[in-house]
């Protein structure tokens, strides 16, 4: 189903998770297990005097992302962004509930079907139709969030606790809704660079879609590799229409990193991040073919030629991690919420195996909360290096919190996009 939204040509979906779409994402992360290697920080010192154990199981811990039993359970802040995998077609109220998304819905096909054909390069804009086989390079991501993601409730919560048939628990699903509009089509010698921004609701079916509860606003930038640019029409949303920016390159403080963090990734890494975000790109499970022998062999492909590449939103959720340990380190006790992430340039592969630095920033005009006083907004910005091959992997990052509840954040926390 295509609609019209703000003037943009627009396509709207309907995914659905559970609890144990939010786990398994977690796990798929890395979170639960640190992963850290022996060179916890650039100085070998744990963050801020925390200790392992506290980091895991303490209230602000990984362990609340990966234990449903837990007093603080939630989800994972990064986790809407795979429900653009998890997606189906909106077909209408009827079919809600009928396997669109998440665990329920079994495997997925790769690409999922708002990354398919017309649905990510509509047929308009080209001259030539678009071949199924087109490799999709994602270049760039960002999330801005407007409300706390729900946690989908299991039938024993919602039962009495005197009933017998509560022994046996049930997971329903969430229902949300995206709604995505494309920004711009800019062909290049390349391929063709496309950007779009997808919105995510609660869905109600009792309520009209204007009415759904926006949790988040996501961009991305993807690029068509081998698009001869004279068969793409270039094209750009009236942005005045559409409240639309370009993402812009952030420039990240010139000095040596307030903190640097240090993941290995694992062998299994992708096998079960594919399982975690329904992305099934069969790059992530083959090694890539070996470098042309005639030609000279990059550095990369020689360390790793044995190796299938680590999904990309992957590495965005080690970096989130280490966003999340250093706030919550710097000031704990506090609750801490997302409300802004981007990753402004996918760089270079990272591997199965690797290990990533993530060098993080301190820009923030936070209050001491040590003595007291109410912080409102942190401001972090990052990149990620991969280790094993001194590459920069991730740059441009930039992550902010707000230790306010979201309707509270109102008129207070800058928009992003």
């Amino acid at each position: 189903m295509t609609t019209q939204h703000r003037g943009v040509e627009e396509a709207s979906f309907v995914a659905e998770y559970n609890t144990k779409d939010l786990l398994l994402y977690a796990l798929a992360i890395g979170c639960g297990g640190d992963g850290s290697t022996d060179e916890d920080s650039e100085n070998g010192t744990a963050l801020y005097g925390t200790d392992q154990q506290q980091q895991q199981q303490g209230k602000n811990g990984e362990t609340r992302f990966v234990n449903e039993n837990h007093d603080a359970f939630s989800a994972f802040p990064t986790f809407p962004l795979v429900l653009s995998f998890f997606a189906e077609p909106y077909c209408g109220n009827d079919m809600i509930g009928a396997g669109a998304g998440g665990g329920g819905g079994g495997m997925r096909s790769f690409p999922p079907p708002i990354m398919k054909g017309d649905r990510l390069l509509p047929r308009r804009l080209l001259k030539h139709p678009l071949q199924e086989d087109s490799v999709i390079m994602h270049l760039s991501q960002s999330i801005q969030f407007h409300s706390s993601i729900p946690i989908p409730k299991l039938l024993w919560q919602l039962q009495d606790e005197s009933s017998s048939s509560s022994s046996h628990s049930y997971d329903p699903p969430v229902t949300t809704f995206l709604a995505t509009d494309l920004l711009s089509v800019q062909p290049k010698s390349v391929g063709t660079f496309v950007t779009t921004e997808t919105k995510i609701y609660l869905f109600d079916k009792s309520q009209p879609l204007p009415e759904h509860s926006l949790l988040c606003t996501m961009r991305s930038t993807m690029l068509l590799l081998g698009l001869d640019p004279e068969s793409v029409i270039e094209f750009h949303a009236n942005k005045q229409n559409t409240g639309a920016v370009p993402l812009q390159r952030l420039q990240r403080p010139i000095r040596v990193p307030d903190w640097t963090k240090l993941y290995r990734t694992t062998q299994t890494q992708a096998l079960l991040y594919r399982l975690g975000s329904s992305d099934y790109n069969s790059l992530h499970v083959n090694p890539p073919p070996p470098p042309d022998k005639t030609g000279a062999a990059d550095s990369t492909k020689k360390k790793n030629s044995s190796a299938p590449i680590l999904h990309g939103l992957c590495t965005m959720g080690f970096a989130a991690r280490a966003a999340l340990l250093f706030v919550t380190s710097k000031f704990p006790g506090v609750d801490w919420t997302m409300t802004f992430m981007e990753c402004g340039r996918f760089r270079r592969p990272v591997f199965v195996g690797n290990v990533l630095r993530i060098k993080i920033w301190d820009e923030s005009n936070t209050l001491d909360l040590q003595n007291g006083d109410a912080a409102v907004h942190v401001v972090l910005y990052f990149e990620v290096f991969n280790v094993d091959t001194n590459d920069c992997v991730v740059d441009s990052g930039k992550v902010e919190f707000t230790s306010l509840p979201y309707e509270m954040t109102t008129g207070q926390i800058r928009s992003n996009l």
